[in-house]
């Protein structure tokens, strides 16, 4: 796999933050992730329907990373077991400034909902961003996404040689 670097979504329609994380890292379509995405829970022996995200756990978007020639360095508790002290979305977007593309997974205390976005440098890609990559300075997150705190971060790098298997 050449070189993982943010874009925007290409094809993007309300899709699923899982599907766009992805295809924000990958130049896919959310279509062509989440049946990437269904193929790899099928071969874990689960059954999740293209389309529908919900379904997809992280043991799946960990094996789908590798099936893109990608490997992840993994940071954080991703259980989500204390994150009283993590950083929410805006605050973590606010500061943070990584190299390589990131896959940022945060829990909501109050509900337990989860989220995935991915970020590199001072841009980010999310659902609420249509797809978009979006500058972190001055962006306006959607108050339902402030109570998410980072529980875990998937920095994404290629595998020199690795080819994809969609």
């Amino acid at each position: 796999m050449a070189d993982i670097n943010l874009q925007d979504v290409n094809e993007w329609n309300e899709a699923w933050c899982v599907p766009t994380a992805f295809a924000a890292i990958t130049g896919e379509t959310p279509a062509s992730i989440s049946s990437l995405l269904s193929d790899v829970a099928a071969d874990l022996g689960a059954f999740v329907e293209p389309m529908v995200s919900a379904g997809y756990n992280r043991a799946i978007w960990e094996a789908a990373i590798k099936r893109l020639g990608a490997t992840y360095t993994l940071r954080g508790d991703c259980s989500g077991a204390d994150l009283s002290e993590a950083p929410t979305i805006p605050e973590y977007l606010a500061t943070a400034n990584p190299e390589n593309v990131q896959l940022v997974f945060c829990v909501r205390a109050i509900d337990g909902a989860r989220h995935l976005f991915a970020m590199q440098g001072q841009t980010f890609v999310d659902t609420f961003t249509e797809g978009k990559v979006t500058a972190t300075a001055g962006a306006e997150i959607p108050s339902d996404y402030h109570e998410f705190r980072v529980a875990c971060i998937y920095t994404i790098e290629p595998i020199s040689g690795v080819p994809r298997s969609m």
